[in-house]
């Protein structure tokens, strides 16, 4: 079973960028993928410091959150993930998460090989999410991970979304595409490494 891990949302409370994820992964879910959520609002994280060795220098318990992260990575074939824009660019958080990346460059194959990674970027504006999506595939590309050419960014994302929910169906229908690829590109990888 290819394990499909999401990871990002917003730190605001109905954060549309998480609902977005949430949609995306049960997709993944129902397209016989198994399924993990890391939410950034669930994990908050210490800044990353690239003086720090192992987790364990960030203290007893940011060590276990950051070692919780670093496993969830770990176990994924693929992972979606989504960022809210933050004046125009990628959350300090979500980019913050993804430094710890660095954990794994002593792994083998190092970094994020062999992974897929599909992105989602949301934004109040019309560009915001657009340089999301972009910001988010440089970063997987740095990682060594492999992205999903289909990338959703949700512009204007307040007429997306009604009391929590999705409502857009354009939107929907792209979260799906997106979710359907990912896992099944992730199969199709994971069949190759075995």
């Amino acid at each position: 079973m290819v394990r499909i891990l999401g990871l990002g949302g917003g730190l605001r409370e109905g954060s549309y960028s998480l609902v977005a994820l949430r949609e995306a992964l049960a997709v993944a879910a129902a397209a016989g993928a198994e399924t993990r959520l890391s939410a950034l609002h669930d994990l908050p994280l210490p800044l990353y410091r690239p003086d720090y060795g192992a987790p364990a220098d960030y203290g007893p318990e940011a060590a276990g959150r950051i070692e919780r992260l670093i496993a969830a990575l770990r176990w994924a074939d693929g992972m979606l993930w989504a960022s809210p824009s933050y004046h125009g660019a990628v959350s300090g958080a979500m980019k913050n998460a993804l430094d710890y990346v660095q954990f794994l460059a002593n792994d083998r194959p190092a970094f994020l090989s062999g992974k897929v990674v599909g992105v989602i970027g949301a934004g109040s504006g019309t560009i915001g999410a657009v340089n999301v999506v972009a910001q988010l595939a440089q970063i997987a590309h740095a990682l060594r991970a492999l992205v999903v050419p289909l990338q959703v960014p949700i512009t204007g994302a307040a007429k997306a979304f009604d009391g929590g929910r999705l409502t857009d169906p354009q939107i929907r229908r792209r979260l799906e595409g997106l979710a359907t690829e990912l896992v099944a590109l992730a199969a199709a990888r994971r069949a190759t490494a075995d």
